[in-house]
């Protein structure tokens, strides 16, 4: 949104501005008693904050942007590929398949032991422009690996590294 045609009608905003209202609106009165506020801890709380600055970037990290991942951990693959395919098309950009057992699934979890299994469930899913990330039982990382592997080599392009 880099062209707001209402917004050029008037003036730039600056804090000082904003201060000088501030101070006309309070009459006197202390503005960190009145506009400043404290959490129960003691932080500082205030009225108006500035544009943040840019983060360090992590080292060793490309930056990408955020991504909204919804879970597959329907127990039924075909309900899970419904579920999921809505999820994408609300705007998810991203899967995270949780198969049953996992901690996260909550004792849900995609029920398969099959890559047939694994392709009802992403049956309309480009799984190489989705990223996918795998939640897996406890110990049963390497099956779900190898599961999610065959799936892959029946599905087609390979995923990227």
């Amino acid at each position: 949104m880099s062209s707001l045609p209402l917004a050029s009608e008037f003036p730039p905003a600056s804090r000082e501005a904003w201060m000088g209202r501030v101070e006309k609106v309070l009459t006197g009165a202390p503005f960190d008693r009145k506009l400043v506020g404290r959490t129960y801890d003691g932080i500082r709380i205030e009225p108006l904050y500035g544009k943040a600055d840019a983060p360090e970037p992590v080292p060793g990290r490309a930056a990408t942007p955020w991504r909204v991942a919804c879970r597959i951990d329907h127990p039924d693959p075909a309900e899970a590929n419904a579920l999921a395919l809505a999820d994408l098309e609300g705007g998810a950009g991203a899967l995270v398949l949780s198969f049953a057992g996992a901690p996260a699934a909550r004792g849900f979890g995609l029920r398969a032991t099959e890559p047939g299994d694994l392709s009802r469930a992403f049956s309309g899913i480009m799984p190489d422009i989705i990223p996918l990330s795998v939640e897996s039982a406890p110990f049963g990382g390497r099956a779900a690996a190898a599961l999610v592997a065959a799936w892959a080599r029946e599905a087609g392009p390979a995923p990227a590294s």
